[in-house]
């Protein structure tokens, strides 16, 4: 299958996608925790879910802490295995939307998996994560997120959400359309 284009990855859905999640025993030593290390369970954020698993660590507690971890910055290898957890899209398709980078760039930056993203790349990515959790969490799972995501939307102009999600912007507009459907709010 074309990386460049959406399409199913062809993998069950996980279970810590729906509902909130908390970090498991199963973490290492080390803080590292893997998408399939996630369980569901107490009260924490989907935001903590992103972040920590984007991070690699221990979720930040607020926005102060967020934007610490940015200027840190996320590695590649942190958000492939953040694309792979979803089951939404193909996970090479989603590294590109939520980079903002190439395929090539992103093949050449897999290679060093350990080297972070910059600054603004760390930002784009985490906000358009964040976006990604929204949307499984409001359409319900993530095949009828990705089906979602994939026509155009009224609310949207006619873009297709997935589009829009090239830009801060337009990651924005995606999110504030996912909570007015989420609380019946449609003017």
């Amino acid at each position: 299958m074309d990386e460049t284009a959406p399409g199913r990855v062809g993998k069950s859905k996980v279970d810590s996608i729906k509902g909130e999640v908390r970090l498991g025993k199963s973490c290492s030593a080390t803080g590292h925790c893997n998408a399939k290390q996630v369980a569901k369970g107490s009260g924490t954020s989907r935001r903590t879910f992103v972040t920590t698993l984007l991070t690699g660590g221990t979720p930040p507690v607020d926005l102060g802490a967020v934007y610490r971890v940015n200027r840190e910055r996320i590695t590649i290898a942190a958000l492939t295995e953040f694309t792979n957890s979803l089951k939404m899209f193909n996970s090479g398709y989603l590294l590109m939307v939520l980079t903002g980078l190439s395929k090539r760039t992103i093949q050449r930056r897999q290679q060093k998996p350990t080297e972070p993203l910059n600054s603004e790349q760390s930002a784009r990515a985490l906000l358009g994560a964040q976006t990604l959790e929204q949307v499984i969490r409001v359409i319900g799972t993530p095949e009828l997120a990705e089906v979602w995501m994939s026509k155009p939307a009224i609310g949207l102009d006619g873009w297709r959400p997935i589009d829009l999600m090239d830009n801060a912007i337009g990651t924005q507009l995606v999110s504030e359309l996912l909570t007015r459907l989420e609380y019946g709010v449609y003017q």
